[in-house]
């Protein structure tokens, strides 16, 4: 039997609790894992971009289903990904443009109970020449801001392998983790997330994500903690392979979490471009095991903080041959 903070399924229904392991009340392993919410509302705050979920007794997410108004309707994030399966070509008109990614930033890596999530400072987005993303592929032509980056991963079995993490699959594949970078118009709210699939370093090449941020790891253990960052740029944060080669997807979605009002309502936005890079950067399994050591605000360790696949139904794939990056 696991311990009584053992790994939590973060999911609920019907304030109904469910934990990974035996229930304590009956002794049996609980078979009826709720997959859904079906409540939502109908606005949301987009310049609210954290989690908005509790654990175990409440209505949790960031698990949800399509809901069927005006802001949950039919393009929900993630979704399965496929580059075999026919989805429009980018001509080089819509390269991504990751601009001021070379200019180094400050910021604080914090254990927000939910994640752990790089936070620069509170005016950062209006400070000359602040890292964003241009491209014709976007609508808003002034470009979208660096807000921050947070991770989502899976737990590890009790056999050792990883479970899967990611939000997004890829070819049929969850990796067992996954990197966002946040990025936000001024004008509109509206999003733009730089998705980076995370895999288990095997011992060949040198693609490591965030070798300085997975490090402090355990300095944020609690819920609530924070550690400050060394001056870096977010060239230096990607993955080092992040260049002229890489391919993306891009297509209209929504927030994966779902955003809280005044009233603690929940709700679900489809105000983001996504743009998945194909190519996984590594972490080792050593740097899984740091995520998954961090705690809640009860002090439940972190664990399968990923929203799953939703339907596809008409969401528009766009595969793009290369990044064309620019950093400049």
């Amino acid at each position: 039997m696991l311990p009584e903070k053992a790994l939590s399924f973060p999911f609920a229904l019907q304030r109904q609790t469910f934990s990974y392991g035996k229930d304590s009340r009956t002794g049996r392993i609980p078979r009826n894992f709720p997959s859904s919410f079906t409540e939502m509302g109908k606005q949301i705050d987009p310049s609210h971009l954290e989690f908005a979920f509790e654990r175990l007794s409440r209505t949790l997410g960031p698990i949800y289903t399509r809901m069927s108004t005006a802001n949950c309707d039919a393009q929900q994030s993630p979704i399965a990904l496929n580059t075999t399966a026919n989805p429009v070509l980018l001509s080089d008109d819509n390269a991504i443009h990751l601009l001021n990614y070379n200019v180094p930033i400050l910021g604080e890596l914090v254990n927000n109970g939910h994640t752990a999530e790089f936070e620069p400072p509170a005016n950062a987005l209006t400070v000359p020449n602040w890292p964003r993303i241009q491209s014709k592929l976007l609508a808003n032509a002034k470009g979208y801001c660096f807000h921050q980056y947070h991770f989502h991963w899976g737990f590890r079995h009790i056999w050792g392998a990883n479970s899967g993490g990611s939000e997004h699959s890829l070819n049929g594949r969850q990796y067992p983790a996954e990197l966002h970078l946040v990025h936000v118009a001024e004008d509109d709210h509206t999003t733009v997330v730089l998705a980076v699939l995370l895999d288990v370093y095997n011992g060949t090449g040198a693609k490591t994500a965030l070798p300085s941020d997975l490090s402090t790891l355990g300095h944020i253990k609690n819920a609530g903690q924070k550690v400050s960052l060394p001056l870096r740029s977010l060239r230096d944060v990607l993955p080092n392979f992040l260049s002229g080669n890489v391919q993306f997807i891009h297509y209209k979605g929504s927030l994966t979490t779902a955003t809280e009002d005044a009233h603690k309502r929940r709700f679900c936005g489809e105000v983001a471009d996504w743009l998945v890079l194909t190519e996984p950067a590594f972490v080792t399994d050593q740097q899984l095991d740091a995520l998954r050591a961090l705690s809640d605000e009860k002090a439940n360790g972190i664990a399968l903080n990923f929203r799953p696949v939703q339907p596809t139904n008409t969401t528009v794939l766009q595969y793009s041959q290369s990044l064309a990056s620019t950093f400049v």
